[in-house]
Order: structure tokens, then sequence, then C-alpha cells
């Protein structure tokens, strides 16, 4: 994970007369575009904004719209105030699933890992067998 693209969220709904809203976190996927919490911006008409975060808390807001939100708990915010200048911004490295056979089922009991070393510079991915997963009470 790379630090300097994590960014806080701040949204309020603007029916509220109290001010009221719901922080959160979220991460720049690329240099408009930021990766967050659906419940964390899923207010009626909600007005977002998402800063860097700073040592004392003197960055500037930049507004945000939900771009794309689904079923699940995931939100694509667009960053679409003029003032937001990122700077340049590098591809993000996501993982990729590992389908060899020394893989499969090789999984702790808190279910999906990731693991990384030296010799292999991505991330290797690996999902339990159904047969091996835990009964639940």
């Amino acid at each position: 994970m790379d630090i300097s693209r994590v960014v806080q969220t701040w949204c309020a709904s603007s029916d509220d007369p109290e001010g009221g809203g719901r922080a959160g976190t979220g991460y720049l996927v690329s240099s408009e575009l930021v990766l967050t919490a659906q419940h964390c911006v899923n207010l009626p008409d909600p007005v977002i904004e998402v800063q860097r975060p700073s040592p004392d808390g003197s960055a500037p807001w930049y507004r945000a719209t939900v771009l794309a939100a689904g079923n699940t708990d995931i939100a694509l915010l667009l960053i679409d105030d003029a003032r937001w200048a990122p700077g340049r911004i590098r591809k993000v490295r996501w993982g990729r699933i590992d389908v060899s056979p020394r893989a499969s089922g090789t999984v702790s009991p808190a279910g999906p890992w990731v693991s990384r070393t030296r010799s292999e510079p991505r991330a290797r991915c690996a999902t339990r067998k159904r047969s091996t997963a835990p009964s639940r009470p």
C-alpha cells in the first residue's frame, strides 16, 4: 500500500440543517479516482469532500462526487474540484490470483491470504477450497 495515496473523506447531506456527516478514508486508484466504503458516502443528496492527510489538518478539502456504487460496500469517487492537483501518480499495482496447484487450499483459518517474497515481486493470492472451509456455529 502506498501511504501517499490515502485520503480522508467527509460526506454531509445537503438536507441536514445540523451540518452532521460521516468521516472515512479512501485510496487514490488514479489521479482523480478514490476507492472508498459506500457506507461513508451514501447520505441523501451528499456533499462529499476529500483531503490529503496533514499533521495539523490544514490541507485543503476538495469536492468529489460518487461515480459508481453498487450492492457492495464499495464506492468510487471522482474528485471534480478544479483546484485538485494530485501531481504525477503511478499506476496501482494490484495483486494477481495464484492458480498454481501449490496454492490450492493453502490458506489460514481467517480466509484468503496474500504472500510476497523478494523473488516474487507480485502478490500471490489463494482462496480456500470449499471442503476445507471452517464450519460456522
